[in-house]
């Protein structure tokens, strides 16, 4: 598979290495049946979409509900909730790029499980998807990664890439980090709007 963008934390790794270390990592914490159980008795509960769409509604302040893109969004995933038709695996949750370490050794490690959770494997894939893979690797990503690319599941990518956007927006709203907010605003239209 030929990448055309490379994800600046693994500039030391041929594009093609670096993602499938990524798929390797990924593959391997969504599939750990002990990270699961670590995560179970340490009482972890099982994040559906209906609580995580509840949780986002409770911390978006009143100023960011003047924002028809910020409205336009959530009316988008109370409408659009995917299935729980899906086995709720640990789930890292937070693939920014500087959660990602590459050691002088090469082995790639996956960093800061401070918001990890029990959830569907899609709220992960939907983040790297977006954010570092190319539209057009898509279906042989997914494929790699043993996940049929059907329509259903790409709306279920988007559907969770919009409330992680939003997430961030919320977040870096309450930091008074205007920047990074309205970057990750930027970002919210690019998925409605430059995504299938």
């Amino acid at each position: 598979m030929s990448y055309n963008l490379i994800r600046p934390f693994l500039f030391k790794k041929d594009p093609e290495e670096a993602h499938e270390l990524t798929l390797e990592i990924l593959k391997k914490v969504h599939g750990s049946i002990k990270l699961k159980k670590i995560m179970k008795a340490q009482g972890y509960n099982e994040e559906t979409a209906v609580s995580s769409l509840r949780n986002l509604k409770s911390i978006i302040a009143d100023e960011l509900w003047k924002n028809s893109n910020i409205v336009d969004a959530l009316n988008y995933l109370e409408n659009c909730l995917p299935d729980d038709d899906v086995e709720y695996t640990p789930c890292h949750t937070d693939l920014h790029k500087d959660n990602w370490l590459l050691s002088n050794q090469g082995k790639l490690f996956l960093v800061d499980w401070e918001h990890s959770i029990l959830c569907d494997p899609a709220i992960d894939i939907s983040f790297v998807l977006y954010r570092y893979i190319p539209q057009s690797d898509w279906n042989e990503w997914l494929e790699i990664y043993g996940q049929e690319p059907t329509i259903k599941y790409r709306n279920r990518l988007k559907w969770y890439i919009t409330l992680q956007s939003m997430i961030m927006i919320v977040w870096y709203h309450e930091k008074k980090q205007l920047s990074e907010m309205n970057s990750w605003l930027v970002f919210l239209d690019s998925v409605f709007n430059d995504f299938i």
